[in-house]
């Protein structure tokens, strides 16, 4: 009796094995039948997205950046692994610049679209990628606190990886690590305000930061002229530089008022009578415009002699390809 005992708890033990490796076997041949692709995806997928963000140590940024996101993807009919989607957030810029943390905060309200390729090659999990690209605004609340709020356009593009863990049929959690890049697309929409008190005579006088993008083919170098049309005595001439180098993309803040600079442009005579910049200085209460007149120019002149206004414009004539203008408010 013993015998036989050992003997069938051996024959238990096998028809349990056989039963595992039938077991094992079935699923996996059900799991090769099924596309995950198609049988677990969500007609129509909404989520909720938190980031971290860093900047590239090279561009010298010092924020620190959150993302939060809404998103709509819709996974393609026919091929359910391509989904396009939309894209709707709020960035946050938190400067960590220790002499004026609160002036570069800023916020971009921004809206994206592209496409997620993502497969699913288990039940509950998939990897997969995304581009998308979009716009955002950018709001900047304490830049110019004589003016508010301001804004610029940017362009936004992005790809990253997509790795998913699917715990339910309706919850996903992802991870989605990425590179996001970001142009501002007017530079100077901030100009278009009150130009702040250091620009100008009741602050310290020094020349503001200037950029600019599309300079067109053919140009040669480039002038800068600003005037102010609402002075008493008529217009008057605040700055006057040429000879800026074609492939410059604006000028810093605070030049020296010399008549050479360290890139080869060349400073003209103000009606101050005094060569390089100098600010607004209307009389007391009374408010005036300002105008900066960027010409592209298709030579760059060999002069001897301190050019004004009058001199630059006539020595121009016929060789501008193109030009551009702002104008800022000051009220002294």
């Amino acid at each position: 009796m013993a015998y036989l005992a050992l003997r069938g708890r051996r024959q238990r033990d096998v028809l349990v094995l056989l039963a595992l490796i039938f077991a094992a076997a079935s699923l996996f041949c059900q799991s090769a039948e099924i596309d995950y692709n198609r049988y677990y995806r969500f007609p129509l997928s909404i989520g909720a997205e938190y980031q971290s963000l860093s900047p590239f140590p090279a561009y010298g940024s010092l924020y620190n950046i959150f993302d939060l996101s809404f998103n709509l993807r819709y996974p393609l009919p026919t091929v359910p692994a391509l989904q396009p989607v939309l894209k709707l957030g709020l960035m946050r810029f938190d400067s960590q610049d220790p002499a004026e943390p609160a002036k570069w905060d800023h916020s971009h309200w921004y809206g994206a679209i592209g496409t997620v390729y993502s497969h699913r090659f288990a039940r509950a999990f998939e990897v997969g990628a995304e581009a998308t690209i979009g716009f955002s605004e950018a709001l900047f609340p304490d830049l110019l606190p004589e003016e508010g709020t301001v804004s610029s356009l940017n362009l936004l593009l992005e790809l990253g990886a997509r790795i998913a863990l699917n715990p339910s049929y309706s919850f996903n959690l992802d991870v989605h690590p990425g590179i996001r890049y970001q142009r501002s697309l007017n530079p100077l929409k901030e100009m278009k305000g009150t130009i702040p008190d250091m620009y100008s005579c009741d602050g310290a006088d020094i020349s503001p930061e200037l950029n600019w993008t599309g300079v067109p083919e053919g140009t040669q170098s480039l002038a800068l002229i600003m005037d102010d049309p609402d002075a008493p005595a008529g217009t008057w001439v605040h700055w006057v530089i040429y000879n800026i180098p074609a492939d410059a993309t604006g000028l810093e803040e605070n030049l020296p008022k010399t008549m050479e600079l360290a890139n080869g442009a060349v400073q003209g005579l103000n009606d101050f009578m005094a060569i390089g910049y100098g600010g607004p200085c209307p009389p007391s209460g009374q408010s005036h415009r300002y105008f900066f007149t960027l010409y592209a120019i298709d030579t760059e002149f060999e002069l001897e002699a301190v050019l004004n206004k009058a001199m630059l414009l006539a020595t121009i004539e016929g060789h501008v390809l193109a030009e551009a203008q702002i104008m800022g408010n000051f009220q002294s």
